[in-house]
């Protein structure tokens, strides 16, 4: 409506229904005005939801991909990188050597390409040595006699498959002179009385299944190659007598372990039959560590049908100190009373930001994760240094807190800004929920501030888990559990598995109960009875 006001009307009447009209324009104005800004917020919200949600499916489909497709380290494993070199190095040598018989002469030795190039190591000494001679009959030029002036000695590395041999045990018999009482030679004491194996097959079998995650159906195919008939059943058999002679040593390991002040903690999936339905259920394996900056690790696994928190609240009911562990709620009922100390572990936390990161680029993930690797710097440096727990602790005082300090003010600021919806902010929430435990290894110079130690540990599960696809029953995960205990120790102590249980396979029909100590593997140091 277009109002001269230059020439209003004089009519009383008249100018109130211009005003009426001009009210009503007006408040028509403002609703359809109140309206646009109502579908305006309302549109704001749904691109803020709509992108939130795209932030997080992206986040969930990157973790997908990542768990289908991608490595499980945060950052490139070296083993990776071994193995491309070595594929390329195959292919190098391929080349020189189908190049050198075109040409018909031997394929040449590679020449060192810079001064830097690691140099060829010597062969093991204890390596048993087997001579070649080879001489020649007389000059190649001229047919004359030759003359003996030196020698020139190349050592070759190489192989013989693996045997089988029959250890036949001859029993002498005896008649007296004087009762004429007839009396035989005994066997010493066997781990499988009247068996078929010795200790070292025993040990062979259960080294090739726990330590080199080879199940025991290709473990028969492989011994069939040597026409050595050895059914899946009876190997099954063997490893389930050879766990009940074992159990003893664990269970003294674990006394051992709840003695100690301060120990790590984790857990994995092992999937297990459940015939009744058909299908797998989850089992879990739990592992419980003392690590080497105590002395000789321990290393000890336990196995629970279910991941219910009844599992290491058994497990550690006689156990006083520290524990590093993840934030799995189960837990929480551990620390209620106080006897039992959470320590956080940042590479958890870490971990977080990391997945965030990779999956949205978020320019804040990447800051958390610059701030959390100053809290690992500080720790490396201390590590190159050979610190003792006295001078952890105070530089941890000194260079540790103030970092802290100003990542959990930053963790407060940016999580006012996000949305609780965002994969970042439940990043942030999960430090900060934490925070206690995460920042309690710098009250201690003996506590670490992740706990790698248990994760490493489990390492060998999870390898094996991808061979053996499943347990037959929760007997399988429990049998798993003893031997994962005494060969993990072993190889945390640098001993040879094998070595450690063909001996004590052997020794332990007869041994003391009361020096069991002797044959844990920690203690154990190659000597043979």
């Amino acid at each position: 409506m277009l109002l001269d006001l230059n020439n209003l009307p004089n009519d009383v009447a008249l100018l109130h229904r211009l005003v009426r009209d001009l009210s009503s324009h007006l408040n028509e104005q403002q609703s359809t005005l109140t309206q646009t800004r109502d579908a305006l917020r309302s549109s704001q919200s749904e691109l803020k939801s709509n992108a939130e949600r795209i932030e997080w499916l992206e986040y969930q489909l990157e973790q997908l991909r990542r768990a289908r497709f991608g490595k499980s380290s945060e950052k490139l494993s070296p083993d990776q990188l071994a193995l491309w070199q070595s594929e390329l190095d195959e292919q190098i040598a391929e080349t020189e050597q189908a190049l050198a018989q075109e040409q018909d002469q031997p394929a040449a030795q590679p020449e060192p390409q810079s001064q830097n190039k690691p140099k060829r190591k010597p062969l093991p000494a204890h390596l048993p040595r087997e001579d070649h001679l080879h001489t020649l009959p007389c000059c190649s030029a001229c047919s004359g006699e030759l003359k003996e002036i030196g020698e020139e000695a190349v050592e070759q590395l190489d192989y013989r498959p693996a045997s089988f041999f029959v250890r036949r045990h001859t029993k002498k018999k005896y008649a007296c002179g004087q009762c004429e009482t007839a009396v035989t030679a005994a066997l010493p004491a066997q781990p499988i009385e009247k068996g078929l194996p010795g200790p070292g097959l025993l040990a062979h079998v259960a080294v090739s299944k726990f330590c080199d995650h080879q199940p025991l159906y290709r473990q028969s195919e492989i011994y069939g190659r040597s026409q050595i008939d050895l059914p899946r059943s009876t190997l099954s058999g063997w490893m389930g007598q050879c766990h009940w002679l074992l159990r003893p040593l664990v269970k003294r390991m674990r006394e051992l372990l709840l003695k100690e002040s301060i120990l790590h903690t984790d857990d994995t999936i092992v999937p297990v039959l459940d015939p009744g339905r058909r299908k797998t259920k989850q089992g879990r394996l739990w592992v419980y560590l003392k690590p080497k900056r105590f002395g000789k690790p321990i290393v000890v696994y336990d196995y629970t049908p279910t991941r219910q928190k009844s599992g290491p609240r058994d497990w550690l009911s006689n156990f006083k100190g520290y524990l590093h562990a993840d934030g799995y709620p189960g837990y929480d009922d551990l620390y209620r009373d106080g006897a039992i100390i959470e320590v956080g572990c940042w590479a958890h936390a870490r971990r977080k930001f990391f997945e965030v990161e990779q999956a949205t680029g978020s320019p804040l993930a990447r800051e958390a994760l610059l701030r959390i690797k100053e809290l690992f710097d500080v720790e490396d440096q201390l590590k190159q240094a050979e610190a003792d727990f006295e001078t952890i602790a105070l530089t941890r005082q000194r260079e540790t807190i103030p970092r802290l300090t100003a990542l959990k003010a930053w963790f407060d600021e940016t999580l006012l800004g996000l949305s609780n919806k965002s994969a970042l902010a439940g990043a942030i929430a999960y430090a900060v929920k934490n925070w206690a435990a995460l920042t309690r290894y710098t009250t201690d110079g003996r506590l670490a501030m992740h706990n790698n130690d248990a994760e490493n540990a489990l390492r060998g599960v999870v390898l094996g888990r991808k061979n053996f696809l499943f347990a037959g029953n929760d007997s399988g995960g429990e049998r798993a559990a003893t031997f994962y205990s005494l060969i993990e120790t072993c190889k945390l102590n640098g001993i040879d598995p094998f070595a450690y249980l063909q001996d004590v396979l052997a020794r332990l029909p007869s041994h003391p109960a009361n020096a069991l100590d002797e044959l844990l593997p920690h203690n154990w140091a190659g000597q043979t009875a």
